[in-house]
């Protein structure tokens, strides 16, 4: 318990004071316009100073040395005083006076998160602290490196802010009661991004199968006119000043939720459409009269490509060297690659052929927003004939999900935006649209359900899982508090209401979607955080999982607790987990010590034996994914050179030796 009641110990005033060590903003006006060694201390004056000696760290097992709340609260206000007494700062940081106060300011402040460390000081109190300083170090950091100011360190005072951000973040994380501070909370966001421009990675990579895409894409031209209309904006918002209705709702400047194609969707009672809809999809196979008029069905607004103004490039028989340039081969996978390149953030799509060991750049997209995770979807309900589509879904940074299409070239943005946020009218009133229902924080983990395909599940920074109904585009579910951000979801690859997910906070949960209370029907709690779950397909009772602490773990579901086998895959975060679709028991795992390691699971006991481990030349390793279609070849996605590598494991004798016996 800290009893410390002043600014500076007594034991350090005395200490300071021997070895003539007092600052001169800590000196008495008589003394402190004489040399150092004559400055006089001003009690009221004197603050801890930050301890740099490992040696020092014993004092903190003694309470008198630490400071409690309250007192840490006096001090950082005196310590904010003295900067902010200083009116003219932009004009006065060039001075030798600013310099000092800077430069004690800074340390001092040290000295108090390192109090508050020793103390391990409550979630509450560590966010009022953080929020008096940052405001400072923000400040600060402009105008010192402006006026170039003599203490200024720049490493230094970077690593400052960014550990007041970081525990600032921590802390109202895991409080679910503590409101932040919306201008600190800005600023983190803005930070968050600023920090993306120096960033040069593959964030995520999915393999297509083949026979997904079409074989000749089809392309977009605008024409001038178009043009100016994509650059403007969309057509402008209404200036209606309408009047609520008698019970407060918004009438005629209420927007309908858009489908995939761009169709208004006939609005319903949120409850009994999920009852008749999205409920039944789960067990059985949902009929055309189920469907209605009001789905997505049937909704694209031209029903062949050459009736649509805006495809208006159509490779035929004229055009045989174009055609063949962007064709995509029956026997081609397509690869799309989510990469951040220095603050320009693109999705690309590559095509790869097993054959000729073709490999090339099909086609990309330029994103707005720092991609962080996508997601293949294979369900186009604009497509009357069969349903099916070639799609990606990308979760981003500002909490929305943009869904492309990989069959269309050249296109500016993304043809559907899920959860995208409300915005005011003119008249200042905000526009209801159930689309804007969803993620508050930034979507950093997306699955698409196969099985009942028509739903596409999120996992969010703010700890919560979204059900997306993507013929409705709006969310059909939203299953509450996970206990931690959701990193990693992925469904069931026989039963369509099991849902599997890991959190930042070390939680592993199996849902079943059908209970909307969110209870999960088994859980494990591990140190660190979930990077990846991945469900095993040969063995579904049985689950693997990684986490940031290099560990890799086999579980299963009927062992709710348990590890089958674990063990250090990787000298930290294991950002890679995947399984080939067609060798059993062919498990590989990439992490950011730039190791690619080659596994085989023994179905008889459940362990896992390492087979071949590599040094790739691509930087940390952040993900991989197995081809679908070929046993032995995955992608892997890194930060340096290429950034991404195709690996074929038939070419290692140690995999293949292992897998033949």
């Amino acid at each position: 318990m800290a009893t410390c009641e002043s600014m500076c110990p007594s034991t350090e005033v005395e200490f300071r004071c021997k070895n003539g060590l007092i600052n001169q903003l800590e000196a008495t006006a008589s003394s402190r316009n004489g040399p150092r060694s004559k400055y006089v201390a001003d009690p009221q004056k004197m603050v801890k100073e930050y301890s740099r000696s490992a040696a020092d760290t014993h004092k903190y097992d003694k309470p008198d040395l630490l400071r409690p709340f309250p007192v840490l609260m006096r001090t950082v206000d005196y310590l904010l005083e003295l900067y902010y007494q200083l009116e003219n700062r932009r004009q006065e940081a060039s001075s030798n006076q600013f310099s000092s106060i800077f430069s004690f300011v800074s340390d001092r402040l040290r000295s108090v998160r390192q109090d508050m460390i020793m103390q391990n000081l409550d979630g509450k109190s560590t966010v009022i602290l953080m929020e008096k300083m940052l405001p400072f170090y923000i400040e600060t950091d402009g105008l010192c490196k402006m006026m170039a100011v003599p203490s200024y360190n720049p490493k230094l005072h970077d690593f400052q802010l960014e550990e007041c951000f970081g525990r600032w973040h921590d802390e109202i994380k895991s409080s679910g009661d503590i409101t932040p501070n919306s201008l600190i909370a800005a600023a983190f966001f803005f930070r968050q991004l600023n920090q993306m421009e120096g960033v040069l990675m593959v964030s995520d990579l999915s393999w297509i199968q083949r026979g997904v895409a079409k074989e000749i894409p089809d392309k977009i031209k605008l024409n001038d006119e178009e043009l100016k209309k994509l650059i403007e904006g969309a057509i402008p918002e209404s200036t209606d000043n309408d009047t609520d209705g008698e019970d407060g709702e918004e009438e005629s400047d209420q927007e309908k939720p858009k489908g995939i194609r761009g169709k208004d969707v006939e609005m319903k009672d949120e409850e009994s459409e999920f009852e008749k809809k999205y409920m039944q999809g789960y067990n059985e196979k949902e009929t055309d009269e189920e469907v209605g008029e009001d789905g997505m069905k049937g909704i694209a607004m031209y029903s062949t490509n050459k009736e649509d103004p805006y495809v208006t490039e159509q490779v035929d028989s004229d055009e045989e060297e174009e055609k063949e340039e962007i064709m995509v081969r029956k026997d081609d996978n397509m690869v799309a690659v989510a990469k951040i390149d220095k603050g320009d953030y693109t999705l690309e799509c590559y095509v790869y052929n097993e054959a000729d060991s073709d490999w090339f750049c099909h086609h990309d997209y330029i994103l707005d927003a720092p991609p962080l995770c996508i997601e293949p979807v294979q369900h186009d309900p604009g497509n009357e004939e069969t349903g099916k589509g070639n799609l990606i879904a990308v979760g981003t940074m500002n909490s929305e999900i943009h869904i492309w299409d990989l069959d269309i070239m050249n296109t500016a943005s993304p043809f559907l935006t899920l959860g995208k946020k409300e915005k005011k009218s003119k008249g200042g009133r905000k526009k209801r649209d159930n689309s804007a229902q969803g993620h508050t924080d930034a979507v950093i983990s997306l699955a698409w359900n196969k099985l009942t395909p028509h739903v596409l599940a999120s996992g969010g920074a703010d700890k919560t899982v979204v059900l997306w109904d993507l013929d409705e585009a709006k969310p059909a579910q939203i299953i509450p508090d996970r206990g931690g951000e959701v990193q990693t979801v992925r469904w069931h690859p026989n039963e369509s209401t099991f849902l599997l997910l890991g959190t930042m906070k070390g939680h592993v949960q199996v849902v079943d979607c059908r209970d909307t209370t969110g209870n999960a029907s088994a859980a494990w709690k591990f140190d660190g955080q979930i990077e990846k779950v991945l469900w095993n397909h040969f063995n579904p009772f049985t689950v693997f999982v990684s986490s940031d602490d290099g560990r890799l773990r086999h579980l299963d579901l009927r062992k709710p607790g348990e590890c089958i086998w674990e063990g250090v895959a990787h000298d930290g975060p294991i950002g890679g987990l995947t399984m080939s679709a067609i060798t059993r028991g062919l498990l590989v795992t990439v992490g950011e010590d730039e190791m690619m390691n080659v596994w085989k699971v023994e179905d008889s006991n459940g362990c896992i034996e390492k087979v071949h481990s590599e040094k790739l030349t691509i930087g940390e390793l952040h993900c991989a994914q197995f081809n679908p279609d070929v046993a032995a070849v995955l992608s892997v996605g890194g930060t340096t050179a290429d950034l991404i590598r195709v690996i074929d494991l038939t070419k290692y004798e140690p995999v293949v030796k292992a897998f033949s016996e």
